[in-house]
């Protein structure tokens, strides 16, 4: 086949194939998409594990934010730390209140945490 890259195998892979009406792949590929997978992934996981974690992490949006925040203010700190040589009693401050904000945002966000369970 022109134009066609086949990929070769790895010699410990088994193929196999089976079969869906158009029912069942419909709702293969609609558990998929609520997973993100991809339909022969989806299917691979549900046979060996029996059932797909979907984690949403859209509602860890606003904590990866603050967490790069803190982090750049943090790299701030070490900037001056490692330029100057010393580092002053309120750069100490900072970086414990840095913490102590971190410290929250872990908590408030990973409290609830939970996946589904897509069968």
């Amino acid at each position: 086949m022109e134009g066609v890259i086949c990929m070769p195998k790895a010699k410990d892979t088994v193929e196999r194939k089976i079969y869906f009406d158009k029912k069942e792949w419909e709702e293969v590929c609609r558990r998929a998409e609520l997973t993100g997978k991809k339909p022969n992934k989806f299917v691979r996981e549900m046979s060996i594990f029996g059932e797909v974690k979907y984690y949403d992490f859209e509602p860890y949006q606003t904590m990866v934010y603050d967490l790069r925040s803190i982090g750049q203010n943090v790299n701030q700190i070490a900037r001056v730390v490692n330029s100057t040589g010393s580092i002053y009693e309120r750069d100490i401050r900072d970086l414990k209140a840095e913490i102590k904000k971190l410290e929250g945002v872990f908590d408030a966000y990973f409290k609830g945490f939970d996946y589904k369970v897509i069968e």
